[in-house]
């Protein structure tokens, strides 16, 4: 269940700025960078394979157009702005995806649609699964992420932990590989208890190790939009940091806007207000990496069991 024999491609780094929003199905927000030139948008790779993935061994297609038009295309985006596959989605389909990835030639479709960045899907860690059940999750991540990188793709694997020797198997890891980037899902982190039991000490534990080690790896984290947790993130890792995340989208699709202050009613435009949203949450992510205070991940953190359990 070690990683010392996955050993990623290295790849120039595309420049996705430090908020990556995460996009559904909404003709609205695909056509927000029309609006607003972002460096990047990004898609669930439930939006990329079959929206009906059908029974266990049988055949898991992709949607058509991310393979006839490839990424850019099916986006809309120009030769300047970068395109990302975000790794979520339910549990059943990126089982089928385990399950297919070969079977059904999924990796090499994957491959060929030219993403600039791919995550791998999110086999998460839960409290209630046996203790092998992180550990092959944890792998089966890694060996996706080798394959991705072997098919050519500039590939950030999925990172989950659930005791410290995890997060340690981790920061070895990384320090040792230098990955270009690595994916940390946040996602099913529900209210402040969670956040601060589940993933405080990791995280600050993860930063901590990888300010010792010296390493420059991106970090993507999802599900992060409040602005006290942001601030966290910079904090901890810095540049290094790139938020993705669906909010700047939900809230427009909700008439509402971004602010300082708080979200606000609007009657503007639903790809205005995501525009909006966009450059609000950009500009807290870069404040929140001004204001890092370089202290604060010096120091190792105490981390126990059952810390960053989904």
């Amino acid at each position: 269940m070690a990683f010392d024999d996955i050993s990623l491609r290295r790849f120039d780094w595309p420049e996705l700025g430090h908020y990556v929003p995460l996009l559904d199905s909404s003709s609205a927000a695909e056509k927000a960078h029309q609006r607003l030139q972002w460096p990047a948008f990004g898609v669930p790779l439930r939006r990329v394979l079959s929206r009906v993935p059908g029974p266990a061994g049988t055949e898991l297609k992709t949607q058509g157009r991310w393979e006839t038009q490839g990424a850019h295309a099916a986006l809309g985006l120009d030769e300047n702005q970068h395109a990302v596959l975000i790794g979520y989605s339910p549990d059943s389909l990126i089982e089928r995806f385990w399950e297919r990835r070969h079977a059904d030639g999924l990796i090499r479709k994957i491959a060929a649609m030219g993403f600039d960045l791919v995550t791998t899907p999110d086999y998460s860690v839960y409290s209630d699964q046996p203790r092998a059940e992180h550990l092959l999750n944890m792998r089966r991540s890694m060996v996706v992420a080798q394959e991705l990188s072997d098919a050519g793709c500039n590939v950030a694997p999925s990172i989950y932990w659930y005791r410290r020797e995890d997060l340690d198997r981790w920061a070895q890891w990384i320090g040792e590989t230098g990955p270009v980037a690595v994916m940390i899902p946040r996602h099913t982190i529900k209210g402040n208890q969670e956040w601060r039991d589940l993933s405080e000490p990791g995280l600050l534990y993860l930063a901590a190790m990888m300010d010792r080690a010296g390493v420059d790896t991106k970090v993507l984290v999802s599900g992060v939009s409040k602005h006290d947790r942001v601030q966290q993130l910079g904090n901890w890792f810095g540049d290094r940091l790139v938020i993705v995340s669906q909010q700047a989208l939900q809230l427009a699709s909700q008439g509402r806007r971004a602010t300082p202050t708080g979200r606000e009613k609007s009657d503007a435009h639903r790809s205005d207000l995501m525009a909006a949203n966009l450059r609000h949450y950009d500009q807290a992510v870069r404040d929140a990496i001004a204001n890092r205070v370089l202290t604060s991940s010096a120091a190792q953190p105490t981390i126990t069991s059952h810390t960053g359990t989904e």
